[in-house]
């Protein structure tokens, strides 16, 4: 009788050692397929805190199409342009985007010189636009969302900007009188990129740095005026103008976005 209750107590504790090791290999198997199918849904939604300096405040939002490639897609509304400003500050006020402006004036003696780059925002007043991009991404790491990557981008960044427009009648105060009426410009900033850069995730919370280097166009078309001194007096009047803007060079840029994960 002993012997039996001894076999009896082998056989349990071997059956039930066997079921713990079946029970822990699919609680292991059921994490792992749960993890890849999170990772196959990835989701951010980010701010690029530091880009209202460029005049554009934008949301970002990014989805993982598997481990590898992923889409992230930005709007938002675009502002005062202050590196843009500063820039043009530093070149002595002229804007090097004018691809050419015509006067509003019969008279072909005079070469204009356009003094609406000296009042800056003085007399304009910049008013909401738009931003949009989309960006196809490959991340190395093969990881979803995290780690290094590169990225080919295309942007489109709206500028809205009203100027006052200057008095054409004869005055002799050597200096600009303005009016209310306002002249209605704009400037549009395409970019297509090539971003480098790299992803962070600390649970919920993303962090991004990149680079990107590309082609930018810049097109639309702005207020001027110039003086025009009338011959037969000493008086002097305004001229105004209109000034296009056309022009495609190398740019680059710098970005750091924060984000939630879900």
């Amino acid at each position: 009788m002993p012997k039996l209750i001894y076999v009896v107590f082998i056989l349990l504790a071997t059956v039930n050692t066997y079921a713990q090791e079946t029970v822990y290999f699919e609680k292991d198997t059921k994490t792992k397929s749960s993890k890849k199918k999170n990772n196959d849904m990835e989701q951010i939604v980010k701010i690029s805190p530091l880009s209202f300096i460029a005049g554009f405040i934008p949301v970002y939002y990014e989805r993982s199409v598997n481990e590898t490639f992923s889409v992230q897609v930005g709007a938002g509304i675009t502002t005062t342009n202050y590196i843009k400003d500063a820039l043009r500050y530093a070149q002595g006020n002229q804007n090097n985007d004018v691809k050419s402006t015509k006067w509003n004036t019969t008279n072909t003696n005079n070469t204009y010189f356009n003094e609406n780059n000296n009042e800056q925002y003085k007399n304009r007043e910049t008013k909401m636009g738009y931003y949009i991009s989309l960006e196809p991404r490959v991340y190395f790491n093969s990881e979803g969302l995290e780690g290094s990557f590169m990225g080919l981008s295309v942007s489109n960044a709206r500028y809205n900007i009203n100027s006052k427009k200057v008095a054409t009648t004869n005055n002799n105060s050597g200096q600009p009188l303005f009016t209310n009426n306002t002249y209605r410009g704009n400037e549009t900033i395409t970019d297509l990129f090539v971003n480098f850069g790299t992803q962070t995730l600390y649970d919920k919370i993303s962090l991004e740095y990149h680079f990107g280097l590309g082609l930018r166009k810049i097109t639309g078309k702005e207020y001027a005026f110039a003086q025009d001194f009338v011959s037969s007096s000493s008086m002097q009047k305004y001229v105004e103008g209109e000034s296009t803007l056309n022009k495609t060079k190398v740019g680059f840029n710098v970005s750091i976005k924060v984000g939630y994960q879900f």
